[in-house]
This record gives structure tokens, C-alpha cells and sequence, in this order.
């Protein structure tokens, strides 16, 4: 394996950055989280400082909690890597047989019966609503004590 620096990551980070994917859509992004269409945005005028400071204040939370839960999901599969590293062998060849059951599934070779299923839940409406309402109320109900 080969390690990455810093300077390396922020590299690739501002690469992908630029890539023609991404950079073309990044003004409508801005736009959208400061609140402002690009109607709003008339020839000649500038930009008020409460919509900068909107879209600025916008970005830097979108970009916090995007950071926030990528580092704790690498975490959680760092942490479920480690308590599986003794079964990876037999781990591997489990998941070799399954593939390729899978994929003779998937040619028609072989029917798996419980792959051809399809569920569906028929909820009845009333009781769907009445649920939904019960949770609303608890949620209501926790928001008045915090």
C-alpha cells in the first residue's frame, strides 16, 4: 500500500474540484443553497452581502455535516473491518460463491425462488395516518420539553 499526504489528498480534492463534472454546476449550487434563483440576478447590480453571507453560511454547514458523516462512516467500516480481519479468508470465499450464484441467477441458469419475489406492503391507509400522527405528536411533544 502506499500512504497519502496531506498535500496529496487536498491535491486530488481540488482536481475533482475542477474536473468539467463539477465546476459547470457550482454557481447553481451556490445559488440554491443561499436561496436566491438566478432570476434574482440582474445585469449590472451586485450581490447584497446578506446573500453572500447566506450562501457562504450555507456551504460551510453543507461541507461540515458532509465531512461529519463520511468520517464517521469510514469510522464504522474502519471499526467493522477490524472485528471481521480474522474470518477475511473465509469471508472472501463466501462472498466468491455468492457472486457467482448471483450471476447464474442473473443468466437464467439457475432459479433462486426467493430472488424472483416481489413484496409489497398494503398498508391500510387509516392506520397509516394514525401512526404517522402518534409520531408527529411525540415529536411535537419532545421539541416543548428541549
Amino acid at each position: 500500500m502506499f500512504e497519502v499526504t496531506l498535500f496529496g489528498a487536498a491535491f486530488a480534492g481540488i482536481l475533482s474540484f475542477v474536473s468539467p463534472c463539477v465546476l459547470p454546476i457550482v454557481p447553481f449550487y451556490i445559488s440554491y443553497l443561499a436561496g436566491v434563483g438566478l432570476g434574482d440576478f440582474k445585469e449590472g447590480t451586485e450581490i447584497s452581502k446578506n446573500v453572500q453571507r447566506r450562501a457562504i453560511l450555507s456551504s460551510l454547514f453543507f461541507a461540515s455535516g458532509m465531512v461529519t458523516i463520511f468520517v464517521g462512516m469510514g469510522a464504522t467500516a474502519s471499526a467493522f473491518g477490524h472485528l471481521v480481519r480474522e474470518w477475511f479468508g473465509v469471508l472472501r470465499w463466501f462472498a466468491a460463491v455468492l457472486i457467482i450464484l448471483m450471476g447464474l441467477h442473473f443468466l437464467g441458469f439457475l432459479k433462486i425462488r426467493a430472488l424472483n419475489r416481489q413484496l409489497k406492503w398494503k398498508l391500510d391507509p387509516p392506520r397509516t395516518v394514525r401512526r404517522q400522527s402518534f409520531w408527529h405528536q411525540r415529536w411535537l411533544k419532545l421539541r416543548e420539553i428541549l
